[in-house]
């Protein structure tokens, strides 16, 4: 596992094409960080 990589997980009820999450990666660099977010489907 990468200490310097976090992920987040959130549930949403109004996310368009029937997803259901909000996914939200997150990696901490020399002076800077990385946001990459992406959509998921769960079953409810």
């Amino acid at each position: 596992m990468d200490p310097e990589k976090f992920k987040y997980l959130h549930q949403f009820n109004n996310l368009p094409h029937n997803y259901t999450h909000l996914t939200v990666v997150v990696k901490l660099a020399l002076k800077k960080f990385v946001i990459t977010a992406y959509p998921i489907a769960k079953k409810r």
